[in-house]
């Protein structure tokens, strides 16, 4: 494989592999918002899938023993707390 023929397959990987992590990133932040109105009673952590004001953020503090559906909320709860 000489020089340009890995440029060219090097650019198709990184637009193959855009287009798969904007979709999975697509469908992660639609199903996320169904999937926690529903589940919301299962968990102990706060399972908003946004971003909330940081008075939220202070009266809701994270705790041991808290659940989460998936770690990305987990991480979004520590962001906001590293926020304040």
């Amino acid at each position: 494989m000489n020089s340009v023929e890995k440029d060219m397959a090097k650019k198709e990987y990184e637009k193959k592999r855009k287009a798969y992590a904007d979709k999975t990133r697509r469908t992660r932040l639609k199903g996320s918002v169904d999937i926690h109105v529903l589940s919301k009673d299962q968990y102990t952590g706060c399972v908003h899938p946004t971003l909330r004001p940081m008075s939220d953020v202070e009266e809701n503090r994270l705790e041991v023993g808290h659940t989460f559906p998936d770690v990305h909320l987990l991480q979004l709860q520590i962001a906001e707390e590293a926020n304040l």
